[in-house]
Parts: structure tokens; C-alpha cells; sequence
């Protein structure tokens, strides 16, 4: 998760877990902290460097490595701007990065970047950053508990994503594979129920409902099968909002 697969074997994982030893975990009062007589402080080697290595050192030592630059700025640039990252453009990214490990100067050189700006339909938003963008667009509170909040969680369930329940220590997918037929139900379920709960009155008002939906959704512009779409639909806001909000614009 600092170099990314293939840049390290099974022989450097297990001494940096060496490294890694001594650290306890509080329950009670969520906090951590490292006990000496529980650390292993024998000598471990890393990626061909060897030494008395413990957390701070082995982290120095992974994020020092040219090939920790290059997957930070893949890994920026696979959940923010496109599924391909054009090699000039990784060569730039690593270079606004810098030996001082800058991620203010990565992310502006990301932004800046003319590929950022193109076309990005590539990307496919994870479900628990649709729905929590489905709640902020929509201007809903958030349920916390109660049969609101199981609700909401048996949704993400459903569409494969509850926070801190990742598949694998590898995380979860990415991309495409959060589209499968299954989640196609769950998803217009959920969003018809988040437009019959919200205040559409700014579409409702408006002359141009799917352009007033745009404007609440944040998407730039629909495109022409979108928006055939969504004119059939404009006379009901919330069958309106619902077809938008399962867009493949959104």
C-alpha cells in the first residue's frame, strides 16, 4: 500500500512486520500506542536495507523509494481523474511531488493537468461516495441510528461497500466493477426514495427542470439520450430526480 504490487516480496512484508511490532490498541478510549518490551528491535531488512528498523524509520524508508512517488500519484489519479494515467502526465505528477514528498504540489499538477479536464467517463463513483453525495446534493440529513440508519447501511451492503468492512486487506474494486446488474435495483430504489424525502422545489420552480436537476446534482451537462430521458419525465420532479440521480452522468 506504499509501492504498490509487485515492488516488494513476501520476504520484505514479513520484516516489515517486524518492524511494526509492539503497537497496542485501546478499545476502550480508541487509541494506540507502542510498547517497548513488546517491539521486536532485532535487525530486519527491507528492500535490501538493513537495520534496527521500527515504524517511523521503516515509514521513511518505504515513502523514500521512487516507486512510492509513482503509485501515490496513480492512485490520486485513478480515483480523480480517469481509469488511464498517460505516462508524461505520471512523469509530471512525480515531479511536482518531489524528494519532500509534496501532496499539495501533486494535487495541484493533477488539477492542472489537460487530461484531468477531458472527458472522465471513465470513472465510476464507489457506492458509499454516491450515496454520501446523494445525501449532500440533496441537502438530507444523514441518519445516525434507528430503522433510518440500518436502512441506510443495508443499502451500501447491498451495493457491496460498508465503511470498515473492505472485502480483503486489499480493499475494495474500483471502476466498472461497481455496476454489476444486481446493483442496478438497489440503486434506483435508494434514489427514489432520497427524491421523495428532499425539497425539490428549485426544480419544481423551475423552467428547465433537467437543467434545474443539473444544477442540483453538480453535473455539468446531460447528454442528449440523458436528457431525452429526463424531459419525458419533467412534468414529476421526483421521477424526475430519481432517473438523474441513476444517470450515467451521475
Amino acid at each position: 500500500f506504499t509501492l504498490g504490487v509487485g515492488h516488494y516480496s513476501e520476504t520484505d512484508v514479513r520484516e516489515a512486520a517486524r518492524a511494526l511490532t509492539g503497537w497496542r490498541v485501546d478499545r476502550t478510549h480508541a487509541t494506540a500506542a507502542p510498547l517497548a518490551r513488546h517491539h521486536d528491535d532485532g535487525s530486519k531488512t527491507v528492500l535490501g536495507v538493513t537495520g534496527e528498523l521500527d515504524d517511523r524509520s521503516l515509514v521513511d524508508l518505504l515513502t523514500a523509494r521512487p516507486e512510492s512517488a509513482a503509485f501515490v500519484a496513480a492512485r490520486l489519479w485513478s480515483r480523480h481523474g480517469s481509469a488511464a494515467l498517460p505516462p508524461d502526465t505520471l512523469r509530471r505528477l512525480v515531479a511536482a511531488y518531489g524528494p519532500g514528498r509534496d501532496v499539495t504540489a501533486l494535487l495541484r499538477a493533477m488539477f492542472l493537468e489537460p487530461a484531468f479536464r477531458a472527458d472522465r467517463s471513465s470513472l465510476v463513483a464507489s457506492p458509499v461516495e454516491y450515496v454520501a453525495g446523494v445525501f449532500r446534493a440533496l441537502n438530507v440529513a444523514v441518519p445516525r441510528d434507528g430503522r433510518a440508519g440500518r436502512a441506510l447501511l443495508g443499502t451500501l451492503d447491498a451495493l457491496g461497500q460498508v465503511p470498515f468492512r473492505p472485502p480483503s486487506v486489499g480493499g475494495w474494486p474500483g471502476g466498472l466493477a461497481w455496476l454489476p446488474t444486481a446493483a442496478t435495483r438497489e440503486r434506483l430504489t435508494f434514489a427514489a426514495a432520497m427524491a421523495r424525502t428532499a425539497d425539490l422545489d428549485v426544480v419544481a420552480g423551475s423552467k428547465d427542470r433537467p437543467g434545474a436537476a443539473a444544477y442540483l446534482l453538480g453535473v455539468d451537462a446531460w447528454t442528449d439520450r440523458t436528457l431525452a430521458a429526463l424531459r419525458d419525465a419533467a412534468a414529476d420532479p421526483v421521477r424526475l430526480v430519481t432517473l438523474a440521480l441513476v444517470s450515467p452522468e451521475y
